[in-house]
């Protein structure tokens, strides 16, 4: 996936965002990131990053299903989140599958250093399509895409999402992979996506 269609011009590369206490968001990226090499950046785990959906459950609002699409097709933004929403976990890191338990305190440390940052956080769960498996996680709105690869790094993953206007990234946490597409959001009714598409 390396150099693929789209990634070099993503408009996430060049964005950047503000915040109100810069000190703090300093303290959630600032910090050395882990590294790993046991081969979970395979060919065949990145074609499975590159096809997963993503619901998302925004507060008081009806949750719906973020699915990769042709380059170049995308769908009605969501208000009010401010590009890019990068979507994270800290479910089973380094792709070795952990017991719930781990991961669900894995996901309590991710969100209190979310909190203590200040962005926004809707929760999230990474599915794959054609199985039941799936990873919680967040769409955080506030940071820049360096700052969302940097805190997926340091919670052990193998790559984050990164959504904008514009395409739908899977963007490496280790080296300089990424595979970009475009989206189309559909209303979530129930594990299966309703027909409705935004």
């Amino acid at each position: 996936m390396r150099g693929s269609t789209g990634c070099s011009q993503h408009p996430a590369i060049e964005t950047t965002t503000t915040h109100s206490d810069p000190s703090a968001r300093e303290q959630v990226i600032s910090r050395r990131a882990p590294k790993f090499t046991d081969g979970a950046g395979t060919e065949e785990n990145w074609a499975s990053y590159s096809r997963a959906v993503i619901d998302i459950t925004p507060p008081g609002r009806t949750p719906f299903r973020l699915w990769p699409d042709a380059l170049g097709a995308t769908g009605v933004w969501m208000e009010p989140l401010a590009e890019p929403v990068v979507i994270v976990t800290a479910w089973n890191p380094g792709s070795i599958l952990r017991p719930l338990a781990d991961n669900v305190a894995r996901n309590r440390l991710l969100v209190d250093e979310l909190d203590r940052a200040g962005v926004t956080r809707w929760p999230a769960v990474g599915r794959d399509p054609d199985t039941e498996y799936h990873e919680d996680g967040f769409a955080v709105s506030g940071l820049t895409l360096a700052e969302g690869v940097t805190l997926g790094a340091r919670h052990g993953q193998v790559a984050v999402y990164v959504w904008t206007p514009a395409a739908w990234t899977v963007v490496s946490c280790s080296d300089d992979r990424c595979h970009s597409s475009g989206w189309r959001l559909t209303e979530r009714l129930s594990d299966k996506a309703g027909p409705a598409t935004f």
